[in-house]
């Protein structure tokens, strides 16, 4: 056990959802009933990826930004 990769990383807090019932935000990443607030970290997993998901949080962070910027986030 030892000689695998662990990572300790804090997810899920803020987990998406198609709903405010079911998460706290949209594919889009962004807050429900908040507009322009937007979650861009690793608290939108819902549980951890069994690796250091530092890769997964930078692809989802690099996903809201493009959003953002096509004016599509919103």
């Amino acid at each position: 056990m030892l000689r695998g990769l662990i990572t300790v990383h804090p997810l899920g807090d803020y987990t998406m959802g198609e709903d405010i019932e079911t998460g706290v935000v949209d594919h889009r990443r962004q807050v429900f009933g908040y507009p322009n607030l937007y979650v861009a970290d690793g608290a939108i997993l819902a549980r951890p990826t069994g690796r250091n998901p530092s890769m997964t949080i930078g692809a989802l962070a690099e996903r809201v930004a493009d959003l953002m910027v096509s004016g599509q986030a919103g």
